[in-house]
């Protein structure tokens, strides 16, 4: 156990250190001269009137408004030095964006180049395009981009700036490795369906349904509903929120499962409910009154149940040692949730994690608890062979108990009928009524009638000088 702890927690190590803080990120041969913003709150900036407004500097490194959302106006001056002229792109990989709108400031007169987002047709979006993203022609030497956005939920930018073979080739290789994470996630699915169809074990469905839940999360955060789903647009609120929600009670569903908590902590499991009955109200309340905070809260205490699930984790864990493999499992589901979804609610954002990086993460993650349901099945059929030999020892205990008592009641009932001088019948009689059996089940024993077991017992209570069947046990035992 030791052994696979320390290689898993190598592995957790290699996850972690492939985070860092973002920054907007533009082509080596691209070169940021100047970054402004301005928020425009009732979105009455229209691009007549940009030459006029006052832009205020961004930090590079921040681009993360948190709660601070809706309109915002950016500019962008890009000195674009050796290449040759040609089409870059301007992409943010956010869910998040309603709308993108690109224009260009050439000569005194500010050019309107394309609008996508995530509320934009899928045919209006460049090929491949889950997401948001713009070209744009670069001439040589300075361009200055303007760039109306609205942020639905967070107030989140994190812009690129690449090459059109970059962002082809970007395009095609995150389809790849989605297909690679998607592929997996579902030979893992059918092998626990078939491990739950075998063995008739609740744990192995309840993984499916979490991990279904939280590749559907993936599956739409990547813009994959989008692409594939165009006519749902107008429910992605519905279905971000439902996805969020369902994450939470699977993986409530597995963890108590998984760690048989109704065997040590019967009484938790009602206050996860509690938790998830009051996050799916914050999350309806959120939609019939368009309240972002709302939303943001029953984020925060989503984020909570993973961390109640983790900490419980640990806690059963000094008690079934295979719980220690999901505490690692969902140490990288707490670094995805909190990284890629709740810190950048906050505005507060040290770490960046990409989508990519949540699938890899969710690789790893699959991995890791395969390996800790397959020990857990080896833990409890261990146990259980162990409680099996306990209770066959314990039946042979319970049988050498009964065949003495058997031998000493036998020998008992033969010293009576030497003394009080029975006859054969008559004792057989006794060795039954010794043993408590009525008049029914003596006849069914030595295969007499009623009547006779009477005659018989009448004669055994003359000779023992008895009344009732008590006194003849007295005198028995």
């Amino acid at each position: 156990m030791n052994n696979l702890q320390q290689k898993i927690s190598f592995i957790l190590l290699v996850f972690i250190f492939t985070l860092a803080a973002h920054s907007q990120k533009v082509a080596d041969d691209l070169t940021v001269t100047s970054f402004e913003f301005i928020r425009d709150v009732e979105n009455k900036i229209s691009s007549s009137t940009l030459l006029k407004e006052e832009f205020k500097p961004i930090d590079e490194k921040d681009l993360n408004w948190g709660s601070e959302n809706g309109w915002y106006w950016f500019k962008i001056t890009l000195n674009l030095k050796e290449s040759e002229e040609g089409v870059y792109h301007f992409k943010v990989p956010s869910i998040h964006i309603k709308s993108f709108s690109l224009f260009q400031h050439s000569n005194d007169s500010i050019k309107y180049l394309g609008t996508s987002g995530n509320d934009i047709h899928i045919i209006e979006k460049p090929e491949l395009e889950r997401l948001t993203s713009v070209p744009a022609k670069f001439n040589k030497g300075e361009n200055t981009f303007y760039i109306q956005t609205f942020f639905w939920h967070e107030a989140y930018f994190p812009l690129t700036v690449v090459d059109n073979i970059t962002y082809q080739r970007n395009n095609i290789s995150t389809l790849a490795f989605s297909g690679s994470y998607f592929g997996f996630a579902l030979l893992v699915i059918i092998l626990n369906l078939f491990m739950y169809f075998t063995f008739n074990e609740k744990v192995y469905l309840y993984y499916v349904y979490f991990l279904f839940a939280t590749s559907a999360s993936i599956f739409y955060d990547d813009g994959f509903f989008s692409y594939f789903f165009p006519g749902i647009i107008k429910y992605y609120d519905f279905i971000e929120m439902l996805l969020h929600w369902l994450c939470g009670v699977t993986a409530a569903l597995f963890s108590f499962t998984f760690l048989r908590i109704n065997s040590v902590m019967p009484h938790i499991k009602k206050w996860f409910y509690i938790a998830l009955f009051i996050a799916a109200g914050l999350y309806t309340g959120s939609l019939l009154l368009d309240n972002f905070y709302l939303f943001r809260s029953a984020g925060y205490l989503m984020s909570s149940l993973l961390i109640g699930c983790w900490l419980l984790c640990w806690y059963i864990a000094t008690k079934y040692s295979y719980a220690y493999i999901l505490v690692i499992a969902y140490l990288i589901l707490l670094f995805s949730s909190i990284g890629h979804f709740a810190l950048r609610v906050t505005g507060y954002q040290f770490i960046e994690i990409t989508s990519n990086q949540v699938k890899f993460g969710g690789i790893i993650e699959m991995l890791i608890l395969g390996t800790a349901l397959l020990y857990r099945f080896k833990f409890i059929k261990r146990e259980n062979h162990d409680i099996r030999n306990q209770l066959e020892h314990y039946v042979r205990e319970l049988q050498n108990v009964a065949s003495s008592k058997e031998q000493t009641l036998q020998e008992s009932v033969d010293q009576i009928s030497t003394s009080h001088n029975l006859s054969k019948r008559e004792t057989e009689v006794l060795l039954e009524l010794s043993k408590g059996y009525t008049n029914k089940q003596i006849g069914e024993a030595l295969h007499i009638s009623i009547a006779t077991v009477k005659f018989h017992t009448s004669n055994i209570y003359a000779k023992l000088d008895v009344s009732n069947r008590l006194e003849v046990i007295e005198k028995v035992t």
